[in-house]
């Protein structure tokens, strides 16, 4: 009997240990899982997880020292402190770099600060950053001071436009083919020195006879100081009459009142034409020739002139050579005469404003000079003095709108 004991009691401790081994599998599988589990979940809630294995380990060693009465369980729990170090440096080595980092930008902007501080020109647009972001565009400039920078914007804008595209051209003038054209030029205007000329290339007067300033009032009823100029040539035979007079302002009408007493009384029908400011009466076999003759007359604007060289200029007009870098300079060459032209290139600001004040010095004594003479005089006070493309320019002649024409293609 008591072997039969024996073996139900070692079957049954056979029995105890396989259920003593199960259980410790499966504790140890337990145990494997909650390790995973610790290492996915790092970040989340690690106290926790620490304190259920606490739990749990000491929950399954008092299920083990119930059932197990062995002293050889007690040696298993040697893995479980391996995995607390484990867990402890793995949220340490974790903890480390997010430390270093925070550390660094802490420093990083502290000095960046102090040297804001520091550097007033970055801290003064800090200060309008801020505003800008508070209070818009005119936290920062005012309504009045944005249009007055508007307007300014606007006109230096316009002025530079001006200045490139409309201001004047700074390329140089030839100055010798200029002159060359100049001199030749003549403008379609009647000239009463070609009178002559009308007469004999008409072809419609024979043998008329001149008649002078003496003879005016006796045969033709009129008045010396009515005319400025006159030509007048009759045939008292034949009653040819060619007539061109230019009146003095104001006594047209005391002319033509003289002139139509004459024809009435000699029974002449003339031709009466108005022209370039003369008055004409014309009688002959073809007046429509004389009339077209008298319309073909050209005048010259410039008397005959010669040419000045810089010494010259200086004896004649007063400036210096020292005032121009280029010039052109031709006046008439009867002293009687007025006509001519200068032009000056000078050599900067200052030289420009002495030459202008020599020339305009020059004229005054010439209007002196010629006071008594309308003619010569009229030519002086309608000069033209202008300034075009650097250059100074002086006109003294009988189409100054022609002359600039020229000079400006």
């Amino acid at each position: 009997m008591v072997k039969k004991g024996t073996k139900k009691t070692s079957i049954s401790q056979k029995k105890k240990k396989k259920t003593a081994s199960t259980k410790k599998k499966t504790t140890q599988s337990r145990k494997k899982t909650t390790a995973k589990k610790a290492t996915t979940n790092k970040v989340k809630n690690t106290a926790s997880n620490t304190v259920k294995k606490k739990t749990e380990t000491s929950k399954e060693k008092a299920k083990t020292e119930k059932n197990n009465i062995a002293p050889e369980i007690v040696k298993i729990d040697l893995p479980k402190k391996k995995e607390k170090i484990n867990v402890e440096v793995v949220e340490v080595t974790n903890k480390q770099p997010k430390k270093n980092i925070r550390r660094k930008k802490s420093v990083s902007n502290v000095r960046k600060i102090e040297r804001t501080k520091k550097n007033n020109f970055l801290s003064t647009i800090k200060k309008y950053k801020r505003k800008f972001k508070m209070y818009g565009l005119f936290g920062i400039i005012t309504k009045r001071t944005l249009i007055i920078i508007t307007i300014s914007i606007i006109f230096l804008i316009s002025l530079f436009v001006a200045l490139k595209y409309v201001g004047p051209n700074t390329s140089t003038i030839d100055l010798q083919s200029i002159s060359y054209d100049i001199d030749q030029l003549k403008t379609v205007r009647f000239n009463i020195d070609s009178s002559n000329e009308i007469v004999t290339s008409s072809k419609a007067y024979s043998n008329l006879t001149n008649y002078y300033v003496y003879d005016y009032e006796n045969t033709f009823n009129i008045k010396e100081e009515w005319i400025k100029d006159a030509v007048i040539k009759y045939n008292k035979n034949n009653d040819g009459l060619y007539m061109a007079i230019l009146p003095v302002s104001g006594h047209e009408e005391d002319i033509k009142k003289g002139v139509e007493k004459f024809l009435n009384k000699k029974k002449i029908d003339a031709l009466y034409l108005e022209y370039d400011g003369y008055m004409f009466y014309i009688n002959s076999s073809n007046n429509t020739s004389v009339v077209s003759k008298i319309k073909q007359t050209q005048i010259r604007v410039f008397d005959i002139l010669e040419e000045l060289n810089t010494n010259s200029i200086e004896e004649r007009l007063g400036i210096s050579s020292k005032l121009y870098t280029d010039y052109t300079v031709k006046v008439a060459m009867l002293r009687s005469e007025v006509t001519g032209y200068m032009i000056f290139k000078p050599k900067n600001k200052k030289s420009a404003e002495e030459i202008d004040k020599i020339m305009n010095e020059y004229f005054t004594k010439l209007e002196e000079e010629y006071q008594d003479d309308e003619e010569k005089l009229a030519l002086i006070k309608n000069r033209y003095v202008g300034n075009y493309n650097g250059y100074l320019i002086y006109l003294l002649s009988r189409d100054n709108n022609l002359v600039m024409q020229l000079v400006q293609k």
